[in-house]
């Protein structure tokens, strides 16, 4: 683990008394979480506006400690126009660029440091899409990666930015590859409703995960340590380490409907494939079901410690936070290149 940074200790302190103290306060609203042992149940967050500071600082701390969180945007997108636009160019320079660089070609002045590197958005290619494998992602899927953040990687939520600057953000990284303009998204993958989670069909996901092979790269016990592992490689040749299936830290989410959208989708630029043609619905939520029964990280609660105090931070997350931030009253702290 990192060794924590005084002023990201002082931060997840400022975020503990924040919750503890909302929690005493008159509910108001509340920001669904899930995490990986309620296996897909929600976690209310301390009561409080969506859109204010401590619920915001409440959430990120949640967020580090291995919940997942609901990107989902609560209002209409906006229409695309220049006003938008320059709102989205602005907030880019502010939050992204850093790690994505001003072209948005991933190679920000602290893109050395981070592995996973952050995305290349000229390329045009998503991992994270409701849409089939070599498809643009919809709108509502960079809002909702953008919003929630990417568990293991640098890329943290950044629900303290108003939704409508979001969506700003959304129109903006669009801007960087000609696809946006050449080709609509592809259509969105159809989710049906999870079935129960049964001894049967976590058996069968067992089955498939062999048959599959799975283990090859996540491993026999799913710890990311399987045969081909070491030689794994995303688009640009870089080193590609599989997901740690136990830890529960996954990129989209750990819910059922998350790991069924993977499977079927794919992680376009990464080694993880599309089995969206190879498994049926039926077989793959089996295998969701088994990845799911191979967790082994204590689920998250509502009112958790300061991650970097209490061990559970992931390294490359709080990275992300150090770079830049969100919700810091000084308006964010960057880190020295």
């Amino acid at each position: 683990m990192a060794t924590p940074d005084r002023a990201l200790v002082r931060w997840c302190l400022i975020a503990t008394a924040a919750g503890a103290s909302a929690a005493l306060s008159p509910p108001m609203s509340a920001m669904a979480m899930t995490g990986p042992g309620m296996m897909g149940g929600m976690v209310e967050s301390p009561p409080g506006p969506m859109d204010s500071m401590m619920g915001s600082m409440w959430a990120l701390m949640s967020w580090m400690n291995g919940a997942d969180l609901d990107g989902t945007p609560s209002s209409p997108e906006p229409p695309i126009e220049p006003a938008l636009l320059a709102v989205g160019q602005r907030s880019y320079s502010a939050h992204c660029a850093a790690c994505h660089g001003e072209k948005g070609d991933g190679k920000g002045l602290q893109a050395g440091r981070l592995s996973p590197r952050p995305r290349d958005f000229t390329t045009g290619v998503y991992e994270l899409r409701s849409t089939p494998t070599g498809s643009l992602p919809t709108d509502q899927d960079l809002f909702e990666t953008i919003s929630r953040g990417i568990h293991g990687t640098a890329m943290v939520p950044w629900i303290a930015l108003p939704e409508h600057e979001r969506w700003a953000l959304v129109a903006w990284l669009e801007s960087f590859s000609k696809r946006f303009a050449e080709e609509p998204p592809g259509p969105a993958v159809v989710v049906p409703s999870a079935p129960p989670e049964t001894p049967a069909l976590v058996e069968r996901g067992r089955v498939l995960y062999q048959r599959m092979s799975c283990a090859s790269c996540h491993g026999i016990s799913g710890r990311g340590d399987g045969p081909s592992a070491a030689t794994l490689q995303d688009q640009a040749g870089r080193p590609a380490h599989p997901t740690d299936l136990t830890q529960g830290r996954f990129e989209r989410g750990s819910g059922m409907a998350d790991i069924f959208l993977t499977l079927r989708t794919g992680m376009d630029g990464s080694p993880m494939p599309a089995w969206g043609t190879a498994l049926s619905p039926d077989e793959t939520w089996a295998l969701a079901a088994y990845v799911r029964r191979l967790l082994s990280r204590p689920q998250p609660g509502p009112a958790m410690g300061c991650p970097m105090m209490t061990g559970s931070a992931d390294r490359q997350e709080q990275a992300g936070m150090m770079i830049d931030m969100p919700g810091m009253p000084m308006g964010g702290m960057r880190m020295n290149p």
